[in-house]
């Protein structure tokens, strides 16, 4: 895993994207989850120095290569049991890669916990349905495939 420092200007930037987003159709947060997704974003284009080129399909590329990045909130430093997840309802993006990541909910740092093809991901994550057991403490509040953070590739492979 990389861990980022997340700056002011990275602040900024996704706060305006977010913004300009506002609440889109079936948010589950009912936009609050824009600020964090937008934040890994800003992870990446740090991590390989590339500037936005975001799509419904994918979010940024680098090397000639459609990335989607998928961001979760953390109060803690994501662990390689941890899940990678993809909605159900969201499986068609035509992207190259899968990038996740994590940000804490203060903003302070964020980390790129690794990356994988969709197609690589699907044969290898499980399926739960809303309502099942996530861990001791939660519970999927949406159908999703899942993929421990430790059966990620790391992001070097995209050089």
């Amino acid at each position: 895993m990389y861990e980022i420092i997340i700056t002011e200007q990275m602040k900024h930037n996704a706060k305006k994207k977010s913004d300009d987003m506002g609440v889109i159709k079936g948010s589950i947060r009912g936009g609050g989850g824009n600020m964090i997704g937008f934040l890994g974003e800003e992870l990446v284009k740090k991590q390989f120095n590339i500037d936005d080129s975001n799509t419904y399909q994918w979010d940024l590329q680098y090397n000639n290569k459609k990335l989607e990045v998928k961001t979760k909130e953390r109060n803690v430093y994501p662990k390689p049991f941890y899940n990678a997840t993809i909605f159900n309802w969201n499986t068609t993006q035509k992207c190259d890669y899968y990038i996740f990541c994590s940000v804490f909910k203060d903003f302070s740092k964020g980390y790129i916990c690794g990356v994988i093809k969709p197609q690589e991901f699907y044969d290898k994550a499980s399926f739960a349905k809303k309502g099942d057991p996530d861990g001791y403490h939660f519970k999927f509040f949406s159908d999703c495939y899942n993929l421990p953070y430790s059966e990620l590739n790391n992001i070097d492979i995209l050089e």
